[in-house]
């Protein structure tokens, strides 16, 4: 069961963290991203998480986008 303020990431940063994952590997993905590796793995597989994660994560996408930082 979801918690009733939950949200999913979208599918762009979901993909954005499918290619940090196969590019860096699932920890250092997790760490570059700010998140344990199971809400960055709930979170790229489209389940729901809690707000402020799915915020930590888009924040850190958009830091990274803003350095260049591909993926």
């Amino acid at each position: 069961m979801s918690h009733p303020g939950s949200l999913e990431l979208t599918q762009a940063n979901r993909d954005r963290i499918a290619a940090l994952i196969e590019a860096k590997g699932v920890y250092e993905a997790a760490r570059l991203l700010g998140v344990s590796r199971h809400a960055m793995e709930r979170a790229q597989y489209g389940a729901r998480c809690y707000p402020g994660t799915i915020a930590l994560i888009n924040n850190t996408i958009a830091v990274r986008d803003a350095e260049k930082k591909n993926p």
